[in-house]
């Protein structure tokens, strides 16, 4: 049996689903999951309150504050959340010997190299990114087994997850218009292959760090324009790359890291570069047929 500590979380939800009750033990806080218990790592402990813990081999910590600015915006809570209480967490499983797994973010990084492997050296530029690595390094000090799994931007493809892409789903069916960089590039992975990277990680009984993330990488922009093709708006994802294609052959309005030279002093903030799209575009409006 494994537990899943926050599985009324985005990710421990469908990590709950493929394991189900019978092999797994699940928590939730604010929203109930049918067939977990309620555990509140801040002011609970797991000796205390959980039914049959001893019964876990790996317990997997998906709990945690993720948004990015209410991490910084309200340092107190998400300190508390994603540092004090689950470094008492991860003590109380060590001593019930417990495996801990850790979902970590890629966010330990500060992102100027990109194509990272586990051997190079974090460096968080966000409270969130820095709250991650503090837990990765107290589990590495304690000098037990665990596993660490820095995670991607994960997405789904329920149209009511709250993931990028069901948001921009939405606003295409209400055409809205949709603003996102085309400089800002990542490695997005479903939610279904971080459950089966976690699941292959218990299973194995894997130790150490791992990065879980799509092989391939992608701006912001291009996976837009994916989904539209997906949904078969195929003229409004040529629309939205011609208008991207004018606005680097213009050269104008471009950012620094799309120019010949970097240092370039004509180079403009990713939302002159949104602009000039838009001013091209004038507006991604479609409907879902």
């Amino acid at each position: 049996m494994i537990l899943i500590l926050g599985a009324s979380s985005f990710i421990g939800r469908h990590l709950f689903q493929a394991w189900g009750p019978g092999k797994a033990l699940g928590t939730h806080r604010s929203h109930p999951v049918p067939g977990s218990v309620f555990f509140d790592a801040t002011r609970m402990r797991l000796l205390d309150t959980l039914p049959r813990p001893s019964q876990c081999s790996h317990a997997v910590i998906c709990y945690a504050e993720t948004k990015i600015d209410a991490c910084k915006g309200d340092l107190l809570r998400s300190s508390e959340l994603n540092v004090r209480s689950t470094k008492g967490v991860i003590d109380d499983l060590l001593r019930l010997g417990i495996k801990p797994i850790f979902l970590s973010s890629e966010y330990v990084f500060d992102g100027e190299q990109g194509h990272y492997t586990e051997e190079d050296p974090p460096n968080p530029i966000t409270v969130y990114g820095s709250q991650k690595l503090e837990i990765e390094r107290y589990l590495a000090q304690h000098g037990r087994e665990h596993a660490i799994l820095r995670l991607s931007k994960v997405l789904g493809t329920d149209p009511e997850d709250g993931t990028i892409l069901s948001r921009w789903f939405t606003q295409i069916r209400q055409g809205e218009e949709i603003r996102c960089a085309r400089d800002q590039v990542f490695s997005p992975i479903h939610v279904d292959d971080v459950v089966a990277a976690i699941t292959a990680v218990i299973q194995l009984n894997l130790t150490g760090i791992f990065h879980v993330s799509n092989p391939a990488s992608c701006s912001r922009l291009d996976l837009l324009r994916m989904l539209l093709e997906h949904l078969g708006e195929q003229e409004a994802a040529k629309r939205l790359e011609e208008a991207v294609a004018r606005v680097l052959r213009e050269g104008k309005s471009v950012t620094y890291d799309l120019k010949a030279d970097r240092n370039d002093p004509s180079a403009v903030g990713t939302k002159e570069m949104a602009d000039a799209i838009i001013a091209q575009l004038k507006t991604v409006k479609v409907s879902i047929r």
